[in-house]
């Protein structure tokens, strides 16, 4: 028998192993090598069915679980594998992504998972489904150049973080690194706020800005640049 001859009989098996059925879009025949025998029981049935590890072996070598606790289609394998065994297995296969987790440093941590990756195993949630951007035109890629989804609140932010995320919560001190006419403004904020929060110090940059003994007549160098993000305004 050819597989469209079986999917005469077996639509709803061949629409999905034609939809979704990744690696297992194969010809029936490679994985139903015993069929249409007179059934006596659900064992006879059973033991028509293909077994997984035939062909995959013991993929999951750190969870003991039957295989159709997961994938629970064996013509559409990968859809869906959201299910209340794996709520507290998570772990097992990620556990980078739980240790930062644990760290319950952000409401992320007392989620469970699928709070968030709601549909197919791996898929990626869209940051914008529960957060208002930054401003209107933020673009949703950007999220993750300052935030990591399991620890949104480290605060470190790379050279290409986004300065316009920055006014949204500082705006006066945005305007004044914006209209200043040093080199200041030559630098995205995360330049030297390389953890949110934080700042280098003048002499991280600067060193020695002046000469030894200004330096030591004027210890401080808000003294005289009282504000670092217009440095070229001296009292």
């Amino acid at each position: 028998m050819t597989t469209a001859q079986c999917g005469s009989c077996h639509p709803g098996q061949f629409s999905d192993l034609k939809a979704r059925g990744g690696g297992h879009r194969l010809e029936c025949r490679q994985c139903h090598l015993v069929f249409h025998v007179p059934q006596r029981s659900d064992e006879d049935f059973i033991d028509q069915m293909p077994r997984c590890a035939g062909c995959h072996g013991h993929p999951h070598e750190n969870i003991e679980l039957p295989c159709f606790s997961c994938h629970r289609n064996a013509h559409a394998p990968a859809v869906p594998i959201k299910n209340d065994l794996l709520k507290d297995t998570c772990q097992k296969c990620h556990p980078q992504a739980a240790g930062m987790l644990d760290e319950r440093s952000n409401a992320h941590a007392v989620m469970n998972c699928d709070a968030c990756h709601t549909e197919d195993h791996g898929m990626i949630p869209d940051c914008f489904q529960c957060h208002e951007p930054h401003y209107p035109s933020q673009k949703k890629d950007q999220c993750m150049n300052c935030h990591h989804p399991h620890r949104p609140r480290s605060g470190e932010l790379p050279i290409a973080a986004d300065t316009q995320s920055c006014k949204s919560c500082h705006s006066s001190v945005y305007a004044v690194w914006a209209g200043t006419s040093s080199r200041h403004g030559d630098w995205a904020c995360s330049v030297c706020h390389i953890r949110h929060g934080e700042a280098l110090a003048c002499r991280d940059c600067h060193d020695p800005p002046h000469e030894p003994a200004m330096l030591e007549k004027f210890k401080r160098c808000t003294g005289c640049h009282f504000n670092p993000h217009d440095p070229s305004t001296t009292r």
